[in-house]
Protein backbone atom coordinates (compact mmCIF):
# COMPACT_ATOMS: atom_id res chain seq x y z
CA UNK A 1 0.00 0.00 0.00
CA UNK A 2 1.63 3.14 -1.23
CA UNK A 3 1.68 6.66 1.00
CA UNK A 4 -2.14 7.82 -1.23
CA UNK A 5 -3.38 4.92 -0.31
CA UNK A 6 -2.82 4.94 3.00
CA UNK A 7 -3.88 8.75 3.42
CA UNK A 8 -7.37 7.57 1.28
CA UNK A 9 -7.83 4.77 3.82
CA UNK A 10 -7.40 7.11 6.87
CA UNK A 11 -9.34 10.05 5.99
CA UNK A 12 -12.60 7.21 5.53
CA UNK A 13 -11.84 5.77 8.60
CA UNK A 14 -11.85 9.72 9.86
CA UNK A 15 -14.96 10.35 7.99
CA UNK A 16 -16.75 7.56 9.69
CA UNK A 17 -15.65 8.20 12.78
CA UNK A 18 -16.96 12.05 12.47
CA UNK A 19 -20.19 10.80 10.73
CA UNK A 20 -21.04 8.34 13.77
CA UNK A 21 -19.90 11.15 16.76
CA UNK A 22 -22.48 13.42 14.85
CA UNK A 23 -25.04 10.65 14.87
CA UNK A 24 -24.26 10.14 18.66
CA UNK A 25 -24.70 13.98 19.13
CA UNK A 26 -28.12 13.71 18.23
CA UNK A 27 -31.51 12.14 20.20
CA UNK A 28 -31.93 9.71 17.87
CA UNK A 29 -30.71 7.74 15.12
CA UNK A 30 -33.13 6.21 12.23
CA UNK A 31 -32.18 3.19 10.56
CA UNK A 32 -34.32 1.24 7.71
CA UNK A 33 -34.19 -2.66 8.62
CA UNK A 34 -35.92 -5.44 6.16
CA UNK A 35 -39.37 -6.04 6.98
CA UNK A 36 -39.32 -9.95 6.85
CA UNK A 37 -36.00 -11.14 8.32
CA UNK A 38 -34.59 -13.99 10.37
CA UNK A 39 -33.13 -12.12 12.99
CA UNK A 40 -35.38 -10.50 16.08
CA UNK A 41 -34.47 -6.80 16.88
CA UNK A 42 -33.61 -6.69 20.70
CA UNK A 43 -34.00 -3.80 22.72
CA UNK A 44 -30.16 -4.61 23.27
CA UNK A 45 -29.40 -4.85 19.93
CA UNK A 46 -26.32 -2.19 18.57
CA UNK A 47 -26.80 0.61 16.41
CA UNK A 48 -24.90 -0.39 13.14
CA UNK A 49 -21.53 1.97 11.80
CA UNK A 50 -22.89 2.18 8.55
CA UNK A 51 -25.81 4.71 7.91
CA UNK A 52 -27.87 2.27 5.31
CA UNK A 53 -29.92 3.49 2.85
CA UNK A 54 -31.84 7.49 3.54
CA UNK A 55 -35.51 6.93 1.90
CA UNK A 56 -38.01 3.90 3.18
CA UNK A 57 -38.97 2.24 -0.14
CA UNK A 58 -42.09 0.39 -1.06
CA UNK A 59 -42.50 -1.64 -4.43
CA UNK A 60 -46.21 -2.91 -4.87
CA UNK A 61 -48.68 -3.65 -7.28
CA UNK A 62 -52.25 -2.59 -7.03
CA UNK A 63 -54.46 -4.02 -4.38
CA UNK A 64 -51.50 -5.46 -2.56
CA UNK A 65 -50.62 -4.72 1.04
CA UNK A 66 -47.04 -4.28 1.45
CA UNK A 67 -44.67 -3.90 4.70
CA UNK A 68 -41.22 -2.03 5.34
CA UNK A 69 -39.46 -1.30 9.21
CA UNK A 70 -37.66 0.91 10.41
CA UNK A 71 -35.37 1.09 13.91
CA UNK A 72 -35.09 4.57 16.25
CA UNK A 73 -31.92 3.93 18.29
CA UNK A 74 -32.14 6.16 21.34
CA UNK A 75 -29.03 8.60 22.24
CA UNK A 76 -30.61 9.87 25.32
CA UNK A 77 -33.97 9.15 27.29
CA UNK A 78 -37.00 9.76 24.80
CA UNK A 79 -40.06 9.77 26.27
CA UNK A 80 -43.69 10.62 24.67
CA UNK A 81 -42.05 10.31 21.12
CA UNK A 82 -44.52 10.83 18.16
CA UNK A 83 -44.55 9.60 14.60
CA UNK A 84 -46.50 10.21 12.13
CA UNK A 85 -46.77 9.79 8.67
CA UNK A 86 -48.65 12.09 6.15
CA UNK A 87 -50.50 10.98 2.57
CA UNK A 88 -48.66 9.83 -0.32
CA UNK A 89 -48.74 11.76 -3.07
CA UNK A 90 -47.41 11.96 -6.98
CA UNK A 91 -44.89 13.93 -8.92
CA UNK A 92 -48.01 16.78 -9.14
CA UNK A 93 -49.02 16.63 -5.52
CA UNK A 94 -52.36 14.48 -5.93
CA UNK A 95 -53.11 12.20 -3.56
CA UNK A 96 -53.00 8.40 -4.11
CA UNK A 97 -57.07 8.10 -2.98
CA UNK A 98 -57.87 5.04 -0.95
CA UNK A 99 -54.35 4.12 -0.06
CA UNK A 100 -53.41 3.57 3.68
CA UNK A 101 -50.25 3.76 5.78
CA UNK A 102 -50.82 1.70 8.92
CA UNK A 103 -47.86 1.81 11.50
CA UNK A 104 -47.21 -0.20 14.60
CA UNK A 105 -44.42 -0.66 17.25
CA UNK A 106 -42.66 -4.43 17.23
CA UNK A 107 -43.56 -5.18 20.63
CA UNK A 108 -40.67 -7.45 22.07
CA UNK A 109 -41.92 -9.91 24.93
CA UNK A 110 -41.29 -13.74 25.96
CA UNK A 111 -42.34 -16.70 24.94
CA UNK A 112 -41.86 -20.46 25.55
CA UNK A 113 -39.70 -23.13 23.45
CA UNK A 114 -41.80 -25.53 22.65
CA UNK A 115 -40.63 -29.55 21.80
CA UNK A 116 -41.02 -32.77 23.21
CA UNK A 117 -40.51 -33.43 26.81
CA UNK A 118 -40.24 -29.98 27.16
CA UNK A 119 -42.11 -28.00 30.53
CA UNK A 120 -43.68 -24.73 28.87
CA UNK A 121 -43.96 -23.37 32.10
CA UNK A 122 -40.23 -22.97 32.99
CA UNK A 123 -39.07 -20.06 33.43
CA UNK A 124 -35.93 -21.56 31.75
CA UNK A 125 -37.74 -22.23 28.51
CA UNK A 126 -38.82 -18.37 27.91
CA UNK A 127 -36.80 -16.35 25.17
CA UNK A 128 -37.80 -12.98 24.07
CA UNK A 129 -38.84 -12.21 20.54
CA UNK A 130 -40.29 -9.35 18.58
CA UNK A 131 -43.15 -10.25 16.75
CA UNK A 132 -46.42 -8.52 18.33
CA UNK A 133 -47.29 -5.66 16.34
CA UNK A 134 -49.35 -2.66 18.72
CA UNK A 135 -51.00 0.70 18.21
CA UNK A 136 -50.43 1.22 22.07
CA UNK A 137 -46.64 0.12 23.65
CA UNK A 138 -47.81 0.03 26.64
CA UNK A 139 -50.74 -2.35 26.20
CA UNK A 140 -48.15 -5.13 27.48
CA UNK A 141 -45.27 -4.38 29.52
CA UNK A 142 -42.09 -7.02 29.95
CA UNK A 143 -41.53 -7.01 33.66
CA UNK A 144 -38.33 -9.32 34.30
CA UNK A 145 -39.10 -12.71 32.46
CA UNK A 146 -42.85 -12.10 32.28
CA UNK A 147 -45.30 -10.70 30.45
CA UNK A 148 -48.16 -8.19 31.79
CA UNK A 149 -51.40 -7.10 29.48
CA UNK A 150 -53.37 -4.16 30.37
CA UNK A 151 -56.77 -4.74 30.71
CA UNK A 152 -59.80 -1.71 29.88
CA UNK A 153 -59.93 -1.32 33.75
CA UNK A 154 -56.40 0.02 33.75
CA UNK A 155 -55.03 -3.20 35.40
CA UNK A 156 -52.10 -5.13 34.43
CA UNK A 157 -52.36 -9.00 34.58
CA UNK A 158 -49.54 -11.16 34.58
CA UNK A 159 -50.07 -13.79 31.08
CA UNK A 160 -46.85 -15.96 31.16
CA UNK A 161 -48.36 -18.28 33.23
CA UNK A 162 -51.92 -18.45 33.13
CA UNK A 163 -52.55 -22.12 34.34
CA UNK A 164 -50.02 -21.76 37.16
CA UNK A 165 -51.55 -17.91 38.22
CA UNK A 166 -54.02 -19.11 41.17
CA UNK A 167 -56.66 -16.76 40.66
CA UNK A 168 -55.04 -14.79 38.11
CA UNK A 169 -57.11 -16.06 35.07
CA UNK A 170 -57.83 -18.83 33.02
CA UNK A 171 -55.87 -20.16 30.14
CA UNK A 172 -59.31 -19.03 27.91
CA UNK A 173 -60.72 -16.43 29.44
CA UNK A 174 -64.44 -14.71 28.16
CA UNK A 175 -64.38 -11.30 27.85
CA UNK A 176 -66.40 -10.35 30.30
CA UNK A 177 -63.70 -11.52 32.23
CA UNK A 178 -60.64 -10.40 30.41
CA UNK A 179 -61.52 -6.71 28.74
CA UNK A 180 -58.78 -6.01 26.70
CA UNK A 181 -58.17 -3.77 23.46
CA UNK A 182 -55.75 -2.14 21.55
CA UNK A 183 -55.83 1.74 20.85
CA UNK A 184 -57.12 2.90 17.24
CA UNK A 185 -53.43 4.11 16.08
CA UNK A 186 -49.87 4.71 16.91
CA UNK A 187 -49.41 6.33 20.36
CA UNK A 188 -46.49 7.95 21.79
CA UNK A 189 -43.93 5.98 23.25
CA UNK A 190 -40.91 6.41 25.41
CA UNK A 191 -37.05 4.58 24.49
CA UNK A 192 -34.74 4.60 27.00
CA UNK A 193 -31.12 5.61 26.74
CA UNK A 194 -28.71 3.41 24.43
CA UNK A 195 -32.09 0.93 23.54
CA UNK A 196 -34.36 0.93 20.60
CA UNK A 197 -37.87 0.68 19.40
CA UNK A 198 -39.10 -0.91 15.94
CA UNK A 199 -41.70 0.06 13.77
CA UNK A 200 -43.53 -1.45 11.43
CA UNK A 201 -45.41 -0.20 8.39
CA UNK A 202 -47.88 -1.77 6.05
CA UNK A 203 -49.07 -0.05 2.90
CA UNK A 204 -52.06 -0.78 1.09
CA UNK A 205 -52.14 0.53 -2.73
CA UNK A 206 -55.93 -0.07 -3.76
CA UNK A 207 -57.47 -1.30 -6.93
CA UNK A 208 -57.06 0.64 -9.93
CA UNK A 209 -54.27 2.63 -8.73
CA UNK A 210 -52.22 4.97 -11.32
CA UNK A 211 -48.58 3.46 -11.91
CA UNK A 212 -45.52 5.40 -10.90
CA UNK A 213 -43.90 7.12 -7.75
CA UNK A 214 -45.41 8.34 -4.91
CA UNK A 215 -43.58 9.94 -1.63
CA UNK A 216 -44.76 11.26 1.69
CA UNK A 217 -42.76 11.72 5.08
CA UNK A 218 -42.24 9.97 8.49
CA UNK A 219 -42.19 12.40 11.11
CA UNK A 220 -40.48 12.07 14.59
CA UNK A 221 -41.49 14.65 17.07
CA UNK A 222 -41.50 15.05 20.94
CA UNK A 223 -43.58 18.01 22.74
CA UNK A 224 -43.88 20.05 19.34
CA UNK A 225 -40.21 19.80 18.08
CA UNK A 226 -39.13 17.51 15.11
CA UNK A 227 -36.50 14.77 15.82
CA UNK A 228 -36.03 13.32 12.82
CA UNK A 229 -38.20 12.84 9.30
CA UNK A 230 -37.56 9.63 7.14
CA UNK A 231 -38.55 10.20 3.73
CA UNK A 232 -40.50 7.42 2.25
CA UNK A 233 -41.26 6.53 -1.05
CA UNK A 234 -43.98 3.90 -2.97
CA UNK A 235 -43.47 3.13 -6.61
CA UNK A 236 -47.00 1.09 -7.82
CA UNK A 237 -46.63 -1.44 -10.47
CA UNK A 238 -48.37 -1.00 -13.72
CA UNK A 239 -50.40 -4.64 -13.17
CA UNK A 240 -52.25 -6.28 -10.79
CA UNK A 241 -50.67 -9.87 -9.10
CA UNK A 242 -52.71 -13.07 -10.74
CA UNK A 243 -54.26 -14.92 -7.70
CA UNK A 244 -51.48 -17.64 -6.00
CA UNK A 245 -51.44 -21.33 -8.14
CA UNK A 246 -50.86 -22.81 -4.32
CA UNK A 247 -52.27 -23.11 -1.23
CA UNK A 248 -51.56 -20.37 1.73
CA UNK A 249 -52.27 -22.00 4.83
CA UNK A 250 -51.29 -22.34 8.52
CA UNK A 251 -53.02 -24.08 11.91
CA UNK A 252 -55.64 -21.45 12.34
CA UNK A 253 -57.40 -22.79 15.50
CA UNK A 254 -60.41 -20.56 16.03
CA UNK A 255 -63.60 -22.23 16.26
CA UNK A 256 -67.94 -21.53 16.98
CA UNK A 257 -69.39 -22.31 19.99
CA UNK A 258 -72.81 -21.72 20.70
CA UNK A 259 -71.36 -22.10 24.53
CA UNK A 260 -69.02 -19.65 23.61
CA UNK A 261 -71.04 -16.81 21.73
CA UNK A 262 -69.07 -13.72 22.62
CA UNK A 263 -65.89 -15.22 21.70
CA UNK A 264 -62.89 -15.64 24.08
CA UNK A 265 -59.17 -13.24 24.86
CA UNK A 266 -57.67 -17.09 23.16
CA UNK A 267 -56.64 -18.97 19.86
CA UNK A 268 -59.74 -21.15 20.59
CA UNK A 269 -63.00 -20.02 21.18
CA UNK A 270 -64.31 -16.78 18.55
CA UNK A 271 -67.51 -14.64 18.11
CA UNK A 272 -68.60 -14.67 14.65
CA UNK A 273 -67.40 -11.21 14.62
CA UNK A 274 -63.93 -12.24 15.91
CA UNK A 275 -63.63 -14.76 13.31
CA UNK A 276 -64.77 -12.46 10.52
CA UNK A 277 -62.23 -9.89 11.22
CA UNK A 278 -59.37 -12.38 11.34
CA UNK A 279 -60.33 -14.36 8.53
CA UNK A 280 -60.27 -11.02 6.25
CA UNK A 281 -56.70 -10.25 7.93
CA UNK A 282 -55.37 -13.34 6.82
CA UNK A 283 -56.78 -12.66 3.25
CA UNK A 284 -55.25 -9.39 2.99
CA UNK A 285 -52.36 -10.87 3.78
CA UNK A 286 -52.22 -13.41 1.23
CA UNK A 287 -53.47 -16.55 3.49
CA UNK A 288 -55.83 -17.97 0.98
CA UNK A 289 -56.84 -21.56 2.69
CA UNK A 290 -56.27 -21.58 6.44
CA UNK A 291 -57.21 -25.03 8.17
CA UNK A 292 -60.65 -25.54 9.38
CA UNK A 293 -60.52 -26.82 12.91
CA UNK A 294 -64.48 -26.64 13.59
CA UNK A 295 -66.13 -29.72 14.16
CA UNK A 296 -68.44 -31.24 12.10
CA UNK A 297 -70.65 -31.91 14.72
CA UNK A 298 -71.25 -28.77 15.88
CA UNK A 299 -73.50 -27.77 13.66
CA UNK A 300 -71.58 -25.01 12.55
CA UNK A 301 -69.45 -26.09 10.40
CA UNK A 302 -71.65 -24.27 7.20
CA UNK A 303 -71.56 -20.53 9.15
CA UNK A 304 -67.62 -21.26 9.35
CA UNK A 305 -67.82 -22.22 5.52
CA UNK A 306 -70.18 -18.42 4.93
CA UNK A 307 -67.63 -16.61 7.12
CA UNK A 308 -65.04 -17.80 5.09
CA UNK A 309 -66.78 -17.03 1.57
CA UNK A 310 -66.99 -13.12 2.69
CA UNK A 311 -63.59 -13.12 3.70
CA UNK A 312 -62.58 -13.97 0.56
CA UNK A 313 -61.13 -17.24 1.17
CA UNK A 314 -60.61 -20.34 -1.35
CA UNK A 315 -63.99 -22.04 -1.48
CA UNK A 316 -62.51 -25.02 -3.69
CA UNK A 317 -60.18 -26.35 -1.52
CA UNK A 318 -60.87 -27.38 2.17
CA UNK A 319 -58.09 -28.34 4.56
CA UNK A 320 -60.10 -29.53 7.67
CA UNK A 321 -58.80 -31.14 10.53
CA UNK A 322 -62.61 -31.11 12.78
CA UNK A 323 -62.92 -34.09 14.75
CA UNK A 324 -65.06 -37.89 14.05
CA UNK A 325 -65.46 -36.62 10.18
CA UNK A 326 -64.09 -40.52 9.55
CA UNK A 327 -67.09 -42.43 10.91
CA UNK A 328 -70.00 -40.30 9.51
CA UNK A 329 -68.49 -40.61 5.97
CA UNK A 330 -68.10 -44.52 6.56
CA UNK A 331 -71.91 -44.55 7.48
CA UNK A 332 -72.85 -41.88 4.44
CA UNK A 333 -70.70 -44.21 1.99
CA UNK A 334 -72.22 -47.59 3.55
CA UNK A 335 -75.90 -46.32 2.68
CA UNK A 336 -75.02 -44.66 -0.63
CA UNK A 337 -75.54 -41.38 0.08
CA UNK A 338 -73.66 -38.38 0.33
CA UNK A 339 -73.02 -37.05 3.40
CA UNK A 340 -75.07 -34.00 4.69
CA UNK A 341 -74.22 -31.82 7.83
CA UNK A 342 -75.99 -32.68 10.43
Amino acid sequence: MNVLQRFAVGLALCASLLAFQLALAEPLVVHIVPAISDNSILPDAIRPDEPGPDTLRIVAAPDQFEPASFVIYANEPLDDLQVKVGELRDAQGKPLNRATIDIRVVKRWYQSRFGFGTDTFDPRMRFMVSELLLYDDDLVQVRGADNYLRLQTGEYRNISTPARNQGEMRVTPRIEEFPVKDAAELQPFSISKSSNKQLWLTVYVPPGAAAGNYTSEILLTRNGRQLAMLPLSLEVLPFELSKARIDYSFYYRGVLDKAWPEGSVSSEYKSEAQMLAELKNFAAHGVSNPVVYQPLNSGLLGRVLELRKQAGMDTERLLYLGVDMGPAVRRSKKAGQAYQEP
